[in-house]
């Protein structure tokens, strides 16, 4: 009877032991089985943002090379125009108000993106004439005579205005002169990107940016030769960049040197207004001239600077994704 009771102890003991091995080897496989899937979705999480970082890097680099085409034909096209209007002031060639103007008009034609054409001389410095054309708008001049020609499209037709900002030098809310178009090249010596400002025609307010040649002659400043490009042209780029990377779901702005909303892909309204009140007061950080990459708090940045050869002031794309639309596949494995 001994015997049979230690045997039947051993065989209880080794049930319990085989049966506790058991419970541990189910625990321990649930456990090597969840450290799998963590694995597994940190591995997706980190591959998914790397893959989000490189799409919207590349996207945004080739948005930010279509909007430095456009702004380096408009340059190209205002270079174009301050050389013949230096030939004109060297005695080289020909060119009278009328023919002036008409090679203004001229400019509209060649791109749809471009609002507006002009030129403005220093006083007496197209012809030496201004007194004998005081008071002729129709020919460029204003009450005193002076060459400051600005002409726009007005639907299917061109209208005409003069510069009478050309001397104003008040500050708008973003510290630009209201005649920056005309004091930046002559400050500068160079081209000059002007940050988008409202202009009033016939009582309309129209948002443009203004690529600006200075008139050199033997290092002399004579004048300015000018194109106006329609902002909501450049705003369309980041409304198809934005709807280009994940369905839409980002951010995407485009930013002018002096922080003015030049491009969105969300309201139009903010077209115009401040970037720190999207970006914060180190939205500056976002002009360097090298590709950047910022994580916030529930998403990414990505910006990309806009830079043209030649012309003073740099523009940025700026893109901002929510890490829940990027993390969405890993996500779906918890």
């Amino acid at each position: 009877m001994q015997f049979r009771s230690i045997q039947n102890r051993i065989l209880v003991l080794a049930g319990v032991a085989m049966t506790t091995a058991l419970v541990i080897l189910i625990l321990l496989n649930q456990y090597s089985s969840k450290q799998t899937q963590q694995l597994t979705i940190s591995s997706s999480r980190a591959a998914l943002q790397q893959e989000a970082w490189q799409k919207v890097s590349a996207n945004a680099r080739a948005e930010a090379a279509t909007i430095t085409q456009l702004l380096q034909k408009g340059l190209s096209y205002t270079q174009q125009m301050a050389s013949v209007f230096a030939l004109q002031q060297e005695g080289k060639l020909p060119l009278d108000r009328q023919q002036a103007t008409d090679l203004l008009k001229a400019q509209l034609g060649l791109e749809p993106q471009l609002y507006g054409a002009f030129a403005g001389f220093e006083p007496n410095g197209f012809d030496g004439q201004d007194s004998a054309f005081a008071g002729q708008s129709a020919l460029g001049s204003d009450d005193k005579g002076r060459f400051v020609p600005y002409f726009y499209r007005d639907k299917e037709n061109i209208g005409s205005d003069l510069l009478l900002s050309i001397e104003k030098s008040d500050p708008d809310e973003f510290g630009n002169p209201a005649n920056d178009y005309y004091a930046c090249p002559k400050r500068e010596g160079r081209s000059c990107l002007v940050d988008p400002f409202k202009v009033d025609i016939n009582g309309q307010q129209v948002l443009v940016s203004t690529i600006t040649t200075p008139i050199m002659v033997n290092g002399q400043f004579k004048g300015i030769a000018a194109l106006d490009l329609a902002v909501d042209s450049i705003s369309r780029q980041a409304q198809s960049l934005n709807s280009n990377i994940y369905d839409g779901k980002g951010e995407t702005l485009i930013v002018s040197a002096a922080g003015v909303i030049t491009g969105t892909s969300g309201d139009a309204s903010l077209l115009g207004s401040r970037a720190d009140k999207l970006l914060g007061n180190q939205w500056q950080q976002y002009l360097k001239p090298e590709v950047q990459r910022q994580e916030l708090d529930e998403s990414f940045r990505i910006s990309v600077p806009i830079m043209v050869p030649g012309m003073s002031r740099n523009w940025a794309i700026i893109v901002t994704l929510p890490y829940k639309v990027v993390l969405a596949g890993a996500d779906q494995l918890e």
